[in-house]
């Protein structure tokens, strides 16, 4: 068996936001421009998909939310980042999980969890109802963020054959954590993602994780600052999409935050940005692999392309671009598309995490395959080719510190700056002090 089987956790592109209409907290879904076509997408790029893709999904994660109705207003309780899948997008989730034998997973890792959730014994009953129709349908893994409802045990005695997964958001980084965390039922433990900066931990944990039969996930691509001072707040108003009281937070409260920096770029390129494991050789990732089951991807805010073919299929992309300094911002340099992950690996030119994990080929026709596929002789040649004349940080002397310091850096980046040296720029302290101003105030977009 390749040790790349069931190694990655891959996101599903959750079609509707949540919104929340006028103070009386009714709320609802909007629904723009969604159509079959949309709704089938992603199904269709996992059926399409090589075997050997499949083979490599551990999981792919989805949200959908509870409704009720509490103290005279309609409520929800479900994930964090306001988007659920439509109706059809589970039939088709169950679809996958059926035809391929790819696990589905719900997750509902609100950030406040409203106390009625689990003491009114009405809205209680009809939420394990609400779990219960997935479960009979064959959901058998759930991401669950409600300590208290996992510590009341009410879940584990419904859903016996249930997995329980803890969300990152509970920010499990040393083995005490997650030895709580499966002490309450928890036992796929999805790490802080801090611990892709610190391996010396995570083989703690690793250690501990074996000896306990836990399956672990790591969150491999993150774009988050390190420990960032606006996540709670962030976490908070992100759900209510398009209310009176939050409004959404990237066309608004992002540009006094993450819009600073995520989309300079001049500094995007730095991994001190986000906290994505940097695997800029193949024994880098070896590294991480020993240590973890599983790798989770971010994605799920993604909105399929729309008009995009039902042939469409997912793989793993390399796309290259030119940046504003090269002054060929926007221009797209050179694609690669590999089968699997396994396929990116064997090509030996290292620069594996700057591969996208869920890809998607829109036109796929036998040009293009062998134009672009790297398992054809002369692409792998012509990959080869690019990849060893690549001109990039990380073949430098001050890049190749940088590359083996990043795995137990611990993000204290404050008196490093080694990213900084490798990319030839100014030193910084923080993340928050790029491009702000005394007058960085808040101003309101319209939405689109």
């Amino acid at each position: 068996m390749s040790k790349f089987n069931k190694k990655f956790s891959l996101p599903h592109n959750d079609i509707l936001k949540v919104v929340m209409d006028g103070p009386n907290n009714f709320i609802k879904y909007a629904v723009r421009d969604i159509d079959r076509e949309a709704e089938d997408f992603f199904y269709n790029t996992i059926k399409n998909a090589d075997q050997t893709f499949r083979d490599e999904i551990a999981d792919i994660y989805f949200g959908k939310s509870f409704h009720y109705k509490f103290a005279g207003t309609e409520r929800r309780y479900g994930d964090v980042m306001g988007k659920v899948a439509t109706d059809r997008q589970i039939d088709n989730l169950f679809k996958i999980q059926e035809e391929f034998g790819i696990p589905i997973s719900l997750t509902i890792n609100q950030e406040t969890h409203p106390v009625e959730i689990l003491t009114n014994d009405f809205i209680r009953t009809n939420f394990i109802k609400y779990i219960g129709e997935f479960y009979e349908r064959g959901l058998r893994i759930c991401t669950i963020g409600n300590i208290h409802l996992m510590g009341s045990g009410h879940l584990q005695k419904n859903f016996p054959d249930m997995i329980w997964k803890n969300t990152v958001n509970h920010i499990v980084s040393n083995v005490q954590q997650m030895v709580d965390m499966h002490s309450l039922g928890y036992t796929m433990i999805q790490y802080d993602r801090s611990l892709n900066r610190n391996l010396s931990e995570l083989k703690r944990m690793a250690k501990e994780a074996k000896n306990r039969d836990l399956t672990t996930y790591l969150l491999a691509s993150e774009g988050c600052m390190p420990f960032c001072p606006f996540k709670e707040e962030h976490d908070i108003v992100q759900p209510w999409i398009g209310s009176v009281q939050g409004k959404d937070y990237f066309l608004t409260l992002a540009d006094i935050s993450c819009n600073k920096w995520r989309f300079d770029t001049h500094y995007a390129q730095l991994p001190r940005i986000g906290t994505s494991c940097v695997w800029d050789t193949n024994e880098r990732f070896d590294m991480y692999n020993d240590l973890v089951d599983v790798f989770k991807f971010s994605g799920r805010l993604k909105s399929p392309f729309q008009g995009s073919s039902p042939e469409s299929y997912a793989c793993w992309s390399f796309i290259a671009g030119g940046d504003k300094d090269s002054g060929k911002e926007g221009i797209v340099e050179e694609i690669f598309v590999a089968r699997s992950f396994e396929d990116v690996y064997n090509l030996g030119t290292g620069f594996l995490s700057n591969w996208n994990g869920l890809g998607y080929v829109t036109t796929p026709n036998q040009e293009d395959i062998e134009k672009y596929f790297v398992h054809y002789p002369d692409n792998k040649k012509r990959a080869e080719e690019y990849f060893g004349n690549l001109d990039h940080p990380y073949k430098t002397e001050s890049g190749i510190k940088m590359c083996k310091a990043l795995p137990n850096c611990k993000n204290q980046c404050w008196n490093c700056h080694l990213c900084e040296d490798a990319y030839g720029y100014e030193h910084f302290d923080s993340l928050a002090q790029i491009n702000r101003k005394p007058d960085s105030g808040y101003v309101e977009k319209t939405h689109k």
